[in-house]
């Protein structure tokens, strides 16, 4: 009987989300929070440095980021894209997104930002 070692992988690719301006979005129903999604070099980010940092990988194809729980599609060029978001929720509440998967390319991390609605 043989057996085998299974060793914990590291990610390759991690999607990396930011947001363009202060995190914070006005319920109008018409100002924009763009959301930048980046594949960055997840060996890098495993050694420590952060996603911000890493290398973006030239990857193509598209991301599904959630927001809120709705899956949206992102289509990338040379490993970025972006999403605008719009809201008209109450004030005081919060925006999660989360970067979920990559179509092309296994991606085994993710990142999540969170954008708060303010009053217009």
């Amino acid at each position: 009987m043989q057996t085998a070692t299974i060793h914990q992988s590291t990610p390759f690719r991690v999607l990396h989300l930011t947001t363009s301006d202060d995190g914070q979005l006005p319920n109008d129903g018409s100002a924009t929070e763009t959301l930048q999604v980046a594949v960055v070099d997840g060996l890098q980010v495993a050694r420590g440095t952060d996603p911000s940092d890493a290398d973006v990988l030239d990857a193509g194809g598209e991301a599904t980021v959630t927001v809120d729980g709705v899956a949206q599609s992102v289509s990338l060029t040379g490993g970025t894209g972006s999403l605008d978001v719009t809201t008209t929720a109450s004030a005081g509440s919060t925006i999660r997104v989360q970067a979920t998967d990559l179509a092309e390319h296994p991606a085994e991390q993710s990142d999540v930002v969170e954008i708060e609605v303010v009053s217009a």
